[in-house]
C-alpha cells in the first residue's frame, strides 16, 4: 500500500487564484484557457442560482474576459523542473507497482529496501511543494532524507537479516560512492544549507531601519536548489533500477552490465539544459 499526502496536483505544481462574482478557487497554472471559462461559467450559473450550463454559456460567454497569468522566471523554471520530476519519478514507480510482489527475492533487506523506495514518491511531493514555495532549508531537509533513503536501501538489498540492523541510514552515503562519486559532495552541501548554524542565521535575516527581518523564503537560492532536487531523482532512478533490474523488462539510467550509471541517459542531457537556464537566471539578479 502506497503513502499519499496529497491527492491535487495543484498543491505541490503550483496554482492560482481563480474567481468570479466574489467565488474563488485554486486551479493549476498550467490550466487552458478554455477549462477556466468553462470553470467560469460554472460559478457564474452556481452564483446566479441558473440551472443550465448552456443558457449561463450562450447569455455571457461572449461576454467573459480571462487574463491570463504568467509566472515570474524562476518560478517558471521550478514550475518545469517540477513537472519534469513527477514524470520520472511517477513513471518508475508506476513501472515498480506493477511487479507482482511473489517475484521479489524473499530476503528481509530486499523487503525493506523496497519499502524505503516505494514510499518516496511522498517525499519527492513534499520537495516540489517546498521548492515552489521558496522554501529552500525544507526543501533541502527532505531531499536529504531522500538520499540517505536511497543509499540506505543500495546497502541493504542484498543484506540478510542479521545485517540490514547494522547499516544507518546517516552513514549509508558512502555506500553509494562507487555508483555516483559526486554524492559525497551532493550530500555536503545538503547538510551545509540543512543545518542552521550562526554563519546560516546571518543569511536568513535583513536589517531594515535598526529592526530585523526574518526571511521565511528565498526563491534565488531555491533556483539552485531544484537542481539538487533533480540530481536527487537521477540518484533515485540509478538505486531503484539497480535494485529492482532483474524484475524490470528494461533500464534506461544504468548499464546492466556493471550497475553503473547510463552515461548516454536522457535526463543528463536535460539536467545540463536545466542548469545552463538556471545559471544564467542566477547570474542576472
Amino acid at each position: 500500500m502506497d503513502l499519499n499526502i496529497f491527492d491535487d496536483d495543484f498543491l505541490y505544481d503550483g496554482f492560482q487564484k481563480f474567481g468570479v462574482g466574489g467565488m474563488i478557487s485554486a486551479i493549476p497554472h498550467y490550466s487552458s484557457l478554455q477549462y477556466k471559462k468553462n470553470l467560469a461559467i460554472a460559478m457564474m450559473a452556481s452564483r446566479g442560482g441558473f440551472s443550465s450550463l448552456d443558457y449561463v454559456k450562450k447569455r455571457f460567454g461572449n461576454t467573459l474576459k480571462i487574463n491570463e497569468i504568467e509566472l515570474s522566471e524562476p518560478h517558471q523554471i521550478i514550475f518545469e523542473i517540477n513537472k519534469y520530476v513527477k514524470q520520472y519519478v511517477n513513471t518508475l514507480s508506476q513501472r515498480i507497482d506493477q511487479i507482482p510482489d511473489k517475484t521479489y527475492p524473499d530476503t528481509f533487506g530486499y523487503l525493506v529496501a523496497s519499502v524505503a523506495l516505494r514510499r518516496l514518491r511522498t517525499s519527492f511531493k513534499l520537495a516540489r511543494f517546498s521548492l515552489f514555495e521558496g522554501f529552500r532549508i525544507e526543501s533541502m531537509c527532505i531531499i536529504k532524507l531522500i538520499l540517505e533513503q536511497c543509499t540506505w536501501a543500495y546497502s541493504v538489498y542484498n543484506l540478510t537479516n542479521e545485517k540490514v540492523n547494522t547499516i544507518q541510514p546517516s552513514k549509508s552515503i558512502n555506500n553509494f560512492k562507487s555508483v555516483y562519486p559526486n554524492i559525497g559532495k551532493i550530500y555536503g552541501e545538503i547538510n551545509e544549507v540543512s543545518h542552521l548554524s550562526t554563519s546560516r542565521i546571518r543569511e536568513l535575516v535583513d536589517i531594515k531601519d535598526e529592526e530585523i527581518w526574518i526571511k521565511l523564503t528565498s526563491p534565488k537560492d531555491t533556483l539552485h536548489t531544484s537542481l539538487i532536487l533533480l540530481l536527487a531523482t537521477d540518484i533515485y532512478c540509478i538505486t531503484s533500477e539497480i535494485i529492482f533490474k532483474k524484475l524490470l523488462p528494461t533500464v534506461d539510467f544504468i548499464n546492466s552490465q556493471n550497475n553503473l550509471p547510463n552515461r548516454n541517459r536522457a535526463f543528463l542531457t536535460d539536467f545540463i539544459l536545466f542548469k545552463k537556464r538556471v545559471e544564467n537566471l542566477w547570474s542576472d539578479k
